[in-house]
């Protein structure tokens, strides 16, 4: 009941949509309720419910977004006349097809992460949350606001469901900004393999980071291991 109320509280409501549905994030930044799409509209009122949160009367949501649609944009090339462009180029041609430009700078690095969000899922924020100012923001840029690092060499993972969101400095330049889709750990474990051999890093553990829900997935870090990649405890 404390966590509900918590809820009613809270000026800002956090929310994560990812294609597995919607999360409801609490204080410690931790999922405290989910539901899938497609829900029963019963079932989805009473979710609300439960955490005692009435939709329609909520002012401000933050969302989160998990999806592999985005691209990194130095600010000087940002610009409304060539985004699209940009973005049909890195994520193909009709990926804009049912499917809304958002942005998040990232200051440090002087660029914005341009990413899309469904419609789909704009219209149920739309239609359950009307008096709401929403902001969006992608995994990837809270993920590279958090592996901005002082060290020369860094290898930053965060593995949410079956994708693994990777950013690699190396001399205090970013490298990698890149997420990669896995179903196995051989398949996770080659593509980090590869990422240290084109840029020739060093597998030291003290460098490495490695975040997200499946960070604790026993069976995927004894697969790891068993390709040489551990990660310190």
């Amino acid at each position: 009941m404390a966590e509900n109320k918590s809820f009613e509280q809270a000026e800002v409501l956090q929310l994560q949509m990812s294609e597995a549905g919607i999360a409801l994030i609490g204080a410690q930044q931790e999922i405290v309720g989910q539901f899938a799409w497609g829900t029963a509209a019963k079932i989805d009122s009473q979710f609300w419910e439960k955490h005692q949160i009435i939709p329609a009367h909520r002012s401000q949501i933050r969302v989160e977004i998990i999806n592999p649609l985005f691209l990194l944009l130095p600010t000087e090339y940002d610009s409304a006349l060539y985004r699209i462009g940009f973005l049909e180029k890195a994520l193909g041609e009709s990926s804009l097809l049912g499917h809304e430009i958002q942005e998040q700078s990232i200051h440090y690095l002087k660029s914005n992460l341009l990413f899309l969000v469904p419609s789909t899922w704009k219209d149920y924020l739309a239609i359950h949350f009307p008096l709401a100012q929403i902001e969006f923001r992608h995994v990837m840029a809270e993920h590279l606001e958090k592996s901005n690092t002082q060290k020369s060499q860094h290898l930053s993972i965060r593995l949410h469901q079956n994708l693994a969101y990777v950013a690699l400095y190396k001399n205090y330049t970013l490298q990698v900004n890149n997420v990669f889709e896995y179903q196995s750990g051989i398949e996770l474990a080659f593509y980090l393999h590869s990422i240290r051999e084109a840029f020739d890093f060093p597998w030291d553990t003290q460098r490495i980071q490695i975040t997200g829900p499946e960070s604790t997935n026993e069976h995927l870090l004894t697969e790891l291991q068993e390709y040489h990649i551990s990660f310190a405890s």
